[in-house]
């Protein structure tokens, strides 16, 4: 099980992924309904990131990015920001490992995770209506 600071940095560094991920295909897309889309998922991510965020360090304190912490952009065509965002929300779920050995400690933390993960699920199923 992960220490909280090298967990919150892996979390940071996740959630900042997705956030520029998301703006990326955003700005790519040739579909107008998931240009649209992707710009509500945008703002429900850095809504609930910053929540999580706060949360996290409201329960064990600043986190520090490791060193070498770095955000990975790149283009994104539909399949491939498909698996990005199956292993951010992948990344959400393995938390529970470390989350829930203290589960009332970080009661209000997982209800946010979750609240997100439903929220990525919404933004997965909206992919589907092409």
């Amino acid at each position: 099980m992960e220490k909280p600071p090298l967990l919150h940095s892996r979390l940071v560094r996740g959630c900042l992924e997705m956030v520029v991920l998301t703006k990326i295909f955003h700005w790519q897309t040739f579909r107008h309904s998931i240009h649209e889309a992707s710009d509500t998922f945008y703002d429900d991510l850095n809504e609930k990131m910053d929540l999580m965020i706060e949360e996290c360090m409201g329960i064990d304190g600043r986190f520090a990015l490791e060193p070498t912490t770095s955000v990975r952009m790149g283009n994104m065509t539909l399949s491939k920001y498909k698996k990005k965002l199956k292993a951010f929300r992948d990344l959400l779920q393995s938390m529970d490992d470390s989350w829930t050995g203290s589960r009332r400690k970080y009661r209000g933390l997982l209800n946010t995770r979750d609240d997100l993960v439903g929220i990525i699920d919404q933004y997965q199923y909206r992919l589907t209506l092409l």
